[in-house]
């Protein structure tokens, strides 16, 4: 029995490091991408002021074109990033899951709240009224914290506003 607790404990943990390498590994990729998205966004930005308000008649297009296709670039990045964050969130499931039968054959009780907030209708009203005190303790963090959703269509909305007045500002400004 100890060696079947020994081999149980020992998936335990590398579940657990499997966890936190999936997740630096994703917010090491996103933070580095969202920099390099605010940069490149400031620069296209910064540079279309001086083309819309002085073009020259071939130099007009060069900048929607490079606004276009980094723009581009930029949107499928983000539209990448989003897909692998819910395959992660996926992957991270799985291994809490089985973290969670592990935790239920040798008797341990580390994510026993967790599980029991995740599923708050199956639990019993004891239960639910301990938790109640504990959340009037020990308050949650507000929920007007933006999800990483949200920021991705954020950074996606603003890329195709500037590519839209990288084409638009230099054709009106030629009628």
């Amino acid at each position: 029995m100890a060696d079947r607790n020994d081999i149980l404990l020992k998936e335990y943990e590398v579940c657990q490091q499997d966890i936190n390498l999936h997740i630096s590994r994703y917010w090491v990729a996103a933070g580095i991408f969202i920099g390099i998205n605010t940069a490149l966004w400031g620069v296209a930005a910064y540079n279309l002021i001086p083309i819309t308000t002085s073009l020259i008649d071939t130099e007009w297009l060069i900048w929607p074109i490079l606004v276009f296709i980094f723009g581009s670039g930029m949107i499928m990045t983000i539209l990448f990033l989003e897909r692998w964050g819910n395959r992660l969130n996926w992957l991270i499931r799985i291994k809490y899951d089985r973290m969670q039968q592990i935790e239920s054959e040798v008797g341990m009780k580390a994510n026993l709240t967790v599980n029991d907030l995740d599923n708050w209708n199956n639990i019993p009203e004891v239960k639910k009224q301990y938790y109640d005190n504990m959340h009037k303790r020990f308050p949650p963090p507000p929920r007007e914290f933006p999800n990483v959703k949200y920021i991705f269509r954020i950074l996606i909305s603003l890329w195709v506003i500037l590519i839209l007045i990288s084409w638009l500002f230099p054709i009106l400004s030629q009628l």
